[in-house]
């Protein structure tokens, strides 16, 4: 039962770092899949496999070579001289994708609740620092708490979208409005592309597990990486019943939550802002793991990071989400493949 219980924490653990602001928003499955129409969905399961796969795969590379941080893991794979220069890059996208949660945590509240900014981001702070401070144990148990909660809000809200008649024509229709961006007209390489983005933040945050709690839960990582599949492909269904209206909005979800039943919009407001939260409690443990060496100057590391990522927080989301996001994804793709060839490399020698 003890098992079954710390299987269920890494896949929610590696869940929730995945699940963002852009995934929970539906910016980044309108931008990354359903703008694509019907390859878009091919382009999701093909999503869900490769998260289930590569999660599996993280969790047995990190436990064989028994590592404890993302800065361990590279340099046992590639060496001190490659492993440097991937510390300092993936140390910027954990506090970049840090500032954009913290943005995105208090845009909610102004826009959403009619709060004020500093209401949003202080609730924010606390909820992190309760977590934050109580090491991996803290991490697990936020997340365990957490997504069981986003995720029968987000499940309520997409079925009942998909179950009812949509207020347009649910035809995909032509994508000349969109902004093609970095990603280009290919389904296959933005498929890619979210993966390797976001698989970034997978492999950090399952290196950053506890290894007496990461030792036996291989599962974890194929159970938390099918059911994030699962729940993209409910979701970019829901989403294409508004298509092309959801382009106008900055939190398509939101707005498909208000179209189904208005008084969906609060709780989803509620996902929204969990979803940013184990994202941002993702990058900012794993941040102050490898800043601290997971000594003891954890805690007053916790405390930095977060007072250095505050003065960001009146970024725009959506820009992030277009611009930001697939350049990392590009980058992310090569450190993705970096870290595995090398790690099967490594193992092999080690046979």
């Amino acid at each position: 039962m003890r098992q079954k219980y710390v299987t269920l924490q890494v896949a929610a653990t590696y869940m929730g770092a995945v699940i963002g602001a852009g995934f929970a928003s539906g910016q980044e499955l309108v931008y990354f899949f359903v703008r694509y129409k019907n390859a878009g969905f091919l382009g999701l399961g093909l999503t869900g496999v490769l998260f289930a796969l590569l999660g599996m795969l993280t969790i047995k590379m990190v436990n064989h070579f028994e590592v404890g941080s993302y800065t361990e893991l590279i340099t046992k794979t590639m060496g001190r001289g490659v492993g440097r220069a991937l510390d300092i890059w993936l140390t910027i996208f954990l506090f970049v994708g840090l500032c954009i949660m913290l943005a995105g945590s208090a845009a909610v509240f102004v826009e959403h609740l009619k709060a004020p900014f500093w209401v949003g981001l202080l609730l924010t702070v606390v909820c992190l620092l309760s977590a934050l401070l109580a090491g991996g144990e803290g991490i697990l148990l936020f997340n365990t708490c957490l997504m069981p909660l986003l995720l029968i809000i987000t499940l309520i809200v997409s079925f009942s979208a998909v179950g009812q008649e949509a207020a347009v024509n649910g035809e995909f229709l032509a994508m000349d409005a969109v902004n093609t961006g970095l990603l280009g007209e290919s389904w296959l390489l933005a498929s890619v592309l979210y993966v390797s983005y976001n698989m970034i933040i997978g492999v950090v945050v399952l290196t950053s597990i506890p290894l007496e709690l990461r030792r036996n839960s291989l599962w974890g990582g194929m159970l938390g990486g099918l059911a994030l599949g699962f729940l993209g492909l409910v979701m970019a269904w829901a989403l294409g019943y508004y298509y092309p209206q959801v382009l106008a909005y900055e939190i398509p979800m939101l707005f498909v939550a208000g179209q189904v039943n208005p008084l969906l919009k609060l709780p989803y407001t509620m996902a929204l802002w969990f979803a940013m939260l184990t994202t941002a409690l993702a990058n900012a443990f794993s941040l102050a793991q490898r800043m601290s060496g997971g000594g003891r100057d954890y805690h007053r590391t916790v405390l930095v990071i977060l007072a250095l990522a505050l003065p960001f927080a009146g970024l725009s989301f959506a820009q992030m989400v277009t611009n930001i996001y697939p350049l990392f994804g590009y980058i992310g793709l090569f450190v993705i493949l970096l870290i595995f060839v090398s790690g099967f490399i490594k193992y092999l020698k080690q046979l």
